[in-house]
Order: C-alpha cells, then structure tokens, then sequence
C-alpha cells in the first residue's frame, strides 16, 4: 500500500515540475529521482517527500501571515521557545512529546491551526495543486506512523485516507481490495471481539527493538528477511535439500537466540545503541533542515506561491497541465469512485471482480 501511495505522491511531483527542481538544487540526481518518482526506494521517497512538505508549508506560511505581523511573531516566539528546550529532551521520549504537548497549546492561543485550515480550503488552481501534494503526503505520512506505532486504529483510519488515490490513478488491485480488506477488519469488531483485541494491542506490525517508532508492518517485515538472505553469505536461491537449508533455518536462529540470551545475562550492549528514533538525532536533522532550505530558495527564485493564478502549471518550465481537473480535483473524483464502489460491491451485490 505504501509503495502504490508513493507513486501517487511521485505522480504529483512529476506533474508539478519539483523533480526537476530537485536536481537542480543538487539535492537529488536524476537516477534517484526518477526511483523516487516511481516509489521504488522507501526510504529516499520519506526524505524527498518531507523536505518538499516542508519547503512548501514554509512558502505558504508566509504568504498566510504576509499582512498579519502580530500572529507572525507570536508564532516565532513559541517555535524559539520550543527550539531552546528541545535539546536536553532528546534524553527521554516522553519528555519530548510534552514539549510537542506545549508547543501545540501556544499555537493554539495565537488561532494559528484555524487561520492555516481557513486558507487551505479556499485555495483556487495552481495553489490548491500544490496544496493537494502537501495533502497526499500527509495522508501517507500518517498512515506509515500507524505502522511504526502499532495502532490500530489510526491504521485502518489512515488507510482509508488513502483508497481515493487508488482510485483516481485507477490503481485497480489495491482500489478495489482495500475496501474489502477495511470492511473484513471493522466487522472483526462485532463478530471476533478476540482478534480485534489482539490487532488493538498493536499486534499487526513487527517489532525489532524496543526504539519508538520503529514497527514495521507485516509485508516490509518480511522483504526485510528476504532481503537478509539475498545478502553477502546468504543464499542466492533457494533449494529443495532440506538439509541444505537448515544451516539458514534452524542453526543460524538457535546460534542468534544464545547469542542474544548471552548478552542478556551480561548485560551487553551495542557501543552506539541508542533509545531513541535515528531520527530524533541532530546530524540527520541537520542534512534535512539544510535541503529544505535549498528548496525554499529555489521556489522563492521560481516564484512558487499559494497566492491566486489563473492557470495551473510546471513550476520549472511553465507549461500549463492540460488535465487541471483531475489534478485539482483527485480527492473528491476519487472519493466518488470509492463510494460508488463500497455502495454497489461491498453493500451490493455485484462481485467485486466485475468490469
């Protein structure tokens, strides 16, 4: 589902001309990119995808509090606050999230969430468009921290976000089968309280170390073991010598499983364990803060703006997208197609499979 939602995201990108401005930023190179665009490589696609979020919502805070200094200011002085803070938290993960907790009140104070809402839902053409991008991206963004926090809620909520992309990019297998996958799940609720209080306690995903944030769902758990044998010592096929094997299926866990139970007991640990996300760490935050500042400069040189246009275009060659309604209007054609669906095939009668 991830990888069908990071071609929609690259889809966008490529349509608006951002690919190209992240080449010319040196940010990525045109291999990269074009892996990027096609949602091959999920960790770079997460990076690019951030840093373009970000770079536009920093071009669109500005053009909200153009003529608004006072909200501005107050806005920088609870983001300065915070920014002085977080440096010692980084010790502990739930000292981090209350810092989260008070940044959020004091934005709360100055109206800012109801300003930036009010003036995302009347954007017109060429800044609803790049309003869409910041959307699909958060839609996904929202569902990966479902996966990498185990809960279940937010994953069958997040999921649902996405289905109208599948269907408006006519994603055909997962347009038509996540409805049903979702209607199996909500109905577990009713009719297998058991299993739905097992999925509840976050027993969906795949945890490989007690590190927040670092559940991975049950598909991308297993290309990870996959790929661990198609590595240097591993093997390159498989075969039908049962004995052959056992040397990767049974003596190979036994030998991690006393290895494990030997640091256990001695309380070894990794030199550069950490407890927190590796993501939480300055150096990455850095590199990422850097790129995006790249990015702001390059809109700012293109005259990217969320302020009114007539025309919807390719920020890098100006061209105008012929097809401006479906790029404007991808949520709400594809919501449509989905009720459509649910209605005649899932409460319906018609077989899901059907032309």
């Amino acid at each position: 589902k991830q990888w069908y939602q990071r071609r929609v995201v690259g889809k966008q990108i490529s349509e608006s001309g951002f690919d190209h401005m992240f080449i010319r930023c040196g940010i990525y190179g045109p291999t990269t990119m074009g892996q990027i665009i096609d949602g091959k490589h999920m960790q770079r696609c997460l990076t690019a995808y951030m840093i373009l979020y970000l770079a536009l919502h920093e071009v669109m805070l500005n053009n909200i509090f153009e003529d608004d200094q006072l909200t501005r200011d107050q806005v920088n002085a609870a983001i300065t606050t915070f920014s002085t803070k977080v440096g010692p938290s980084y010790e502990t993960q739930s000292a981090l999230l209350d810092l989260f907790d008070e940044l959020t009140e004091e934005l709360k104070k100055t109206d800012y969430y109801e300003k930036v809402k009010t003036y995302r839902s009347n954007l017109k053409k060429q800044a609803k468009f790049f309003d869409n991008i910041m959307t699909s991206i958060e839609d996904l963004m929202m569902f990966i921290r479902a996966t990498r926090t185990a809960n279940w809620k937010m994953h069958l909520q997040s999921l649902s976000q996405l289905v109208k992309y599948f269907f408006a990019l006519d994603f055909q297998n997962y347009a038509r089968m996540t409805p049903v996958y979702l209607a199996s799940m909500k109905k577990l609720q009713t009719h297998d309280t058991e299993t739905w209080t097992y999925l509840d306690e976050g027993n969906f995903g795949c945890w490989t170390s007690d590190i927040p944030f670092v559940c991975l769902g049950g598909d991308h758990a297993i290309e990870q073991g996959i790929r661990g044998f198609k590595t240097t010592g591993g093997p390159s096929h498989m075969t039908s010598d049962h004995d052959a094997m056992n040397v990767y299926f049974k003596s190979a866990p036994a030998m991690a499983r006393t290895v494990t139970d030997f640091k256990q007991t001695y309380h070894i640990k990794k030199k550069d364990e950490r407890d927190l996300h590796y993501e939480l760490t300055g150096g990455s935050n850095r590199v990422l803060c850097s790129n995006v500042r790249l990015m702001v400069e390059a809109m700012n040189e293109m005259d990217v703006t969320f302020n009114e246009s007539d025309v919807v275009h390719n920020v890098m060659s100006r061209c105008v997208l012929e097809n401006d309604h479906g790029l404007l209007n991808i949520c709400e054609l594809g919501r449509a197609a989905e009720d459509t669906f649910v209605t005649e095939r899932i409460l319906g009668d018609e077989p899901v499979w059907s032309p």
